[in-house]
Order: C-alpha cells, then structure tokens, then sequence
C-alpha cells in the first residue's frame, strides 16, 4: 500500500508541475531567455503501430510530456511522500 501511495504522489504532482508548466509558458514572452529553458521538452513516446489478428485490429499509443516543471513536481512529491512514510 506504501508503494502505490508513494506513485500516486509522485505521479500526480508530476501531473501539476506539467500544467504550471505549460500555463507559465503562455505568459513569458518569447523574446526572453527564459523562454528557451521553459519551452524545453522531451517527448518519449511508446507506440504499437498496428497489431492485427482475425477479428481484433488494435492501435495503441502512450506518450509524455516531460518539461522543467515536471521534473521539479517529480522532485516535489518524492520528498513529501518519504517523509509522510
């Protein structure tokens, strides 16, 4: 139980970081240095193209958006959940 309380809070202030992120990218001009560092993403993605038998064709796809803001978040919330542990 300690485990999955411990990914959901890393998981979820992940989640919040991405969105101040990304709400913070809206409001800094892009004449300003700190543009480039904000707007610096990884996007990992995993993808099964087309899996295909007889009678189930099936499309999957996982991708993330990973941004400065979420690093911190992931940061964030390891340190508030091992010391709620």
């Amino acid at each position: 139980m300690r485990f999955i309380y411990i990914i959901l809070i890393i998981f979820l202030c992940g989640m919040i970081g991405t969105a101040t992120g990304e709400i913070i990218n809206l409001f800094i001009p892009q004449t300003s240095n700190f543009y480039q560092f904000f707007t610096l993403k990884i996007n990992p993605e995993w993808k099964i193209s087309n899996f295909d038998i007889i009678i189930l064709n099936l499309s999957l796809s996982l991708k993330f958006n990973i941004n400065p803001f979420t690093l911190i978040g992931f940061i964030v919330g390891s340190i508030f959940s091992f010391k709620k542990v």
